[in-house]
């Protein structure tokens, strides 16, 4: 696939199948995601993958917590959306009323969904957890973003779906302790992997984006 195919062609996905990815293909796709560039060639990022068992039982204490309403408790620090510049809260409502028009009813019917796909992880087969140490710099972050990027361009690519999400890294006790991730470990971000399931509507919603002239300043 060409490059600007997979920039395109990648897409968040919500609900995956249960057809599995083997172990070659996510070897593969993180051996690609290692070409991301990174400050001085500090390649900060380390990689937990959660398949089979393990995976069904983060998922399980997942489900419990996200249905009993308890508060994830994430490593890094999550803002309100009342936070967010006017620019991201429109973009954020945009979002919302696509998702909307495309899923459900109502409003209650998009939360009862996202909820539920949430408190499953999308089903998904794999998922990844990126970390960094705790005394990491903001470019570290910025460096470990480059890498998940490429890993999902590459996953596209090879004809896998990705989703990076918040939902993926809301309880980081389960996920160190399942995973055996160190303490001086911090948890940055997860990325689901599969291949979506084609007759499900919460796959098909599609997010618009801020047109150039919003974001791009060009001085000449």
């Amino acid at each position: 696939m060409e490059t600007r195919s997979a920039i395109y062609g990648r897409h968040s996905v919500r609900d995956f199948s249960d057809r599995p990815i083997d172990l070659d293909t996510i070897k593969a796709i993180i051996e690609d995601a290692s070409q991301a560039p990174s400050w001085a060639n500090s390649q900060p990022w380390s990689v937990y993958v959660a398949t089979g068992d393990t995976l069904a039982q983060i998922r399980a204490v997942n489900q419990q917590r996200v249905l009993a309403g308890q508060n994830g408790t994430p490593d890094l620090a999550i803002a309100h959306r009342g936070q967010w510049s006017s620019r991201s809260q429109q973009a954020m409502a945009d979002w919302n009323e696509k998702m909307a028009e495309t899923i459900a009813d109502t409003p209650t019917d998009v939360e009862e969904q996202t909820t539920q796909a949430a408190a499953n992880l999308f089903n998904a087969p794999v998922v990844m957890y990126f970390t960094v140490p705790n005394n990491a710099t903001g470019y570290s972050l910025f460096d470990t973003g480059s890498f998940a990027q490429t890993l999902m361009l590459s996953a596209t690519d090879r004809g896998v779906d990705s989703m990076p999400a918040y939902a993926l890294i809301a309880y980081p006790d389960v996920l160190r302790s399942a995973l055996n991730i160190p303490s001086d470990q911090e948890i940055v971000m997860g990325v689901a992997l599969g291949h979506a399931k084609v007759d499900d509507k919460i796959n098909k919603v599609a997010p618009g984006r801020l047109a150039l002239a919003d974001f791009v300043h060009i001085a000449k």
